[in-house]
């Protein structure tokens, strides 16, 4: 909380609790994985390049992978082979981020380092490497109840057509996200009522 409260109007992109958010942000509402795991996914991969670049050890790697697997989240997502749809979501990041990537990943265990490039080509290559480790642990590398589905709520990949540009056997066919826009519309009512209210008793 140190690191947000310090930058509390967003001055830098120096974000050590962004560790996971950088490129699962563009690929979870397309899977339709619950944020959680979209998330994992990020601080899987994250690790890894974080290894690649000598900021922790295989031993470490390994601690944060098993952990993340223990937790039954998700290291891999089939939707991460698709290296042209995450590089286009590494683009969006760094306008994002006032022309940097300043992707948050462990320098050490408990402390933070940021990688600030990326082409195309390591992307793609460093993606390749981490599908063959997560191979290696139970179910692949997939979590238990992955998708926003398999927890009884609606898919949402089909709401705003976010998946139009993906082939049909890719998408899976649910309504919209009812439950949540519900959810939301309650909260938003909530918060209203507080703003003219005051605070709820």
């Amino acid at each position: 909380m140190r690191s947000e409260y310090s930058n509390i109007w967003e001055t830098h992109q120096c974000r050590p609790h962004a560790y996971g958010h950088t490129w699962s942000a563009g690929y979870e509402l397309a899977s339709g994985m619950l944020h959680g795991h979209a998330v994992a996914t990020g601080m899987g991969f994250g690790a890894y390049l974080s290894f690649c670049n000598s900021w922790i050890t295989q031993h470490e790697l390994s601690r944060i992978l098993k952990l993340l697997s223990d937790l039954e989240l998700s290291l891999w997502h089939p939707i991460m082979k698709d290296t042209e749809t995450l590089y286009r979501v590494q683009e969006s990041v760094i306008e994002k981020r006032a022309g940097n990537l300043v992707a948050p990943v462990p320098k050490g265990l408990g402390k933070c380092g940021y990688i600030n490039e990326m082409p195309y080509e390591l992307l793609d290559k460093r993606l390749r490497e981490y599908r063959e480790i997560c191979q290696q642990y139970p179910r692949q590398g997939v979590g238990i109840e992955v998708h926003c589905k398999d927890i009884g709520l609606e898919d949402p990949a089909t709401v705003g057509n976010v998946n139009k540009d993906l082939p049909k056997d890719d998408v899976q066919d649910s309504g919209a996200l009812k439950n949540c826009l519900q959810h939301s519309e309650k909260m938003e009512a909530f918060k209203k009522g507080v703003t003219d209210q005051g605070a709820p008793r």
